[in-house]
């Protein structure tokens, strides 16, 4: 039994590892790891930006220190947690889009410039997911949200 216990432990700190890593220079991998890293250990967790200020948005280098930039353009989900429905809100939406905790892109769906895009969630299995939006400039924005 404990030979099991210490596997799991194994594929555990595997999983924080890699879901600590800079999700803009390792991508999906990293919010799968996160994902199933919540799952595992039923809670959300926050992860932070692991990220080198020199390579990530937002994030500007002064003095030999890296600071975060305040984000000037918030993406907000409500209701969430969600059950039907999710209502999508940030400045000049070009595509949103539902991942799940596997990496898997889900739902998308495309806006013109729009400040705000409703989601149906019929047919989505209860759990965690991340709404993925791209805005007009390109620029991509990640929030959690938890279907019911």
């Amino acid at each position: 039994m404990e030979q099991g216990s210490n596997s799991m432990e194994q594929v555990s700190n595997s999983l924080w590892i890699m879901a600590n890593k800079c999700p803009l220079t390792n991508g999906k991998k990293v919010y799968a790891a996160r994902n199933l890293y919540n799952v595992i250990t039923h809670r959300i967790n926050d992860f932070g930006n692991p990220c080198d200020g020199g390579n990530a948005r937002g994030m500007v280098k002064h003095n030999g220190f890296t600071h975060l930039q305040p984000a000037t353009n918030k993406l907000t989900l409500y209701p969430n947690p969600a059950k039907s429905i999710v209502n999508v809100a940030c400045k000049h939406i070009k595509q949103v889009t539902i991942i799940d905790v596997m990496g898997r892109e889900i739902l998308t769906k495309t806006a013109v410039n729009a400040d705000k895009v409703q989601l149906e969630l019929n047919g989505l299995v209860k759990g965690i997911y991340l709404v993925k939006v791209m805005t007009s400039e390109n620029d991509i924005k990640l929030e959690k949200l938890l279907i019911e």
